[in-house]
């Protein structure tokens, strides 16, 4: 008799500690949910989209009380079975024989279960302060780029000279630059807060100053940052949640590279990222919610990088390398551009999926220098100073004869 009831208390702390197993398991899927909400609020304060910021907030706010439910059943689960793992060492104790192993065991998952215990209280606690910073949540004081504007700019090549295009009244003005020398065109610009100019890259193979980086306000004063790790030219660029990114890029204009970086506007300090899945220079950038799209010469497939895991992927979608390309976000949709070819549009807030649009577009060159927005009227300058618009509304494409301006 007495065998058979120490054989009955073995299963039943081995089933005990089977459940113990699996609560772990379920607390670490609820850490890792945490994190994930965590994220999701820092991606709210980053947000300048109106349209995508009540779909962040009613996702955050339904994402808490999903788990909130999920901590209260975890931790009704984790009590049975703590108070289940209690009266088992009741009925060990109580027995004739005490078996010492097995007391040991059951007293060891009963000292888990109560860390378990303790740790979604902790989750809980956690859960309600990010839930108060929600209710408190206001607009983030980091500025929204102004990517609305009707002027295009582009350098002129191994000059000090700016070229500033308005596309009102289509005049053309070049404006020197304060600079130490010389620079290359092909130097990577990009829209930053404060309606500036953000230029980096190097200035040529037999420049004093291989690298570059300096902004430009409204007035063109230039102000100096921290010069990105390697010497490159005709990289991608992008401002994106108070960070500037660097894509692809070549070496003197010789061969392509596969370096990454990103760049803090707030610590002006450059952070080298994962490399690109192949080398690829003159890339185009564009970026929805975690994602930037990158598209470079040579590449039969885009790319997309994630800011959140810091890491690459390809997009299934056939390119034809020999073109160049033209990539933008404009509302809730992404959009391509194909240099003699077709035209696509993503899905709605969804950058993996692409449909052809009813449209050709023809551009010359081999390198896109500057992208301007103006409503729906998409412009941009080519390395060699061709401007083109599109008006992404009535899907019109159009040149605009360098003579004009």
């Amino acid at each position: 008799m007495e065998m058979a009831e120490n054989k009955w208390i073995e299963i039943a702390v081995k089933t005990a500690e089977l459940e113990k197993w699996r609560i772990e398991k379920d607390v670490k899927v609820l850490s890792k949910s945490l994190e994930f909400l965590k994220s999701r609020y820092y991606r709210l304060q980053m947000c300048h989209n109106p349209i995508r910021k009540p779909i962040l907030l009613a996702e955050i706010e339904s994402g808490i009380e999903e788990y909130n439910k999920d901590l209260v059943a975890e931790k009704l689960y984790c009590s049975q079975h703590k108070q289940n793992a209690e009266e088992i060492k009741k009925e060990l104790e109580g027995s004739y024989r005490i078996d010492a192993k097995l007391l040991e065991k059951i007293e060891n998952l009963i000292e888990s279960y109560r860390r378990v215990l303790d740790e979604i209280e902790n989750f809980k606690e956690k859960s309600e302060d990010l839930n108060q910073k929600l209710e408190s949540h206001t607009e983030p004081p980091t500025e929204s780029p102004n990517f609305d504007t009707n002027l295009l700019y582009y350098f002129k090549k191994n000059s000090k000279i700016i070229n500033k295009i308005d596309l009102t009244t289509q005049e053309k003005k070049e404006i020197p630059l304060n600079l130490p020398e010389a620079i290359n065109s092909t130097i990577s610009i990009c829209h930053i807060p404060g309606n500036k100019l953000f230029c980096f890259g190097n200035a040529g193979r037999k420049s004093r100053y291989p690298k570059i980086t300096f902004s430009l306000d409204s007035s063109l004063a230039i102000k100096y940052h921290a010069n990105i790790y390697k010497s490159i030219s005709a990289s991608g660029s992008i401002y994106h949640e108070n960070h500037v990114y660097s894509f692809g890029g070549s070496k003197y204009g010789e061969r392509s590279v596969e370096n990454s970086y990103k760049y803090s506007i707030k610590d002006d300090v450059w952070f080298k990222l994962p490399p690109m899945p192949q080398p690829a220079d003159h890339c185009s950038c564009t970026a929805m919610e975690q994602y930037i799209l990158v598209i470079g010469n040579d590449q039969i497939h885009p790319f997309l990088y994630d800011t959140e895991l810091k890491s690459f992927s390809t997009l299934d979608l056939d390119l034809n390398t020999d073109f160049v390309y033209v990539t933008f976000t404009r509302g809730r949709k992404s959009y391509i551009l194909e240099s003699d070819g077709p035209a696509y549009e993503s899905g709605i807030m969804d950058i993996f999926s692409w449909n052809k649009m009813n449209i050709s577009v023809n551009f010359k060159d081999n390198a896109i220098s500057y992208i301007a927005f103006s409503g729906d009227i998409i412009s941009f300058a080519t390395e060699c100073k061709f401007i083109y618009r599109f008006n992404l509304g009535e899907r019109k494409f159009w040149e605009i004869k360098t003579k004009n301006i």
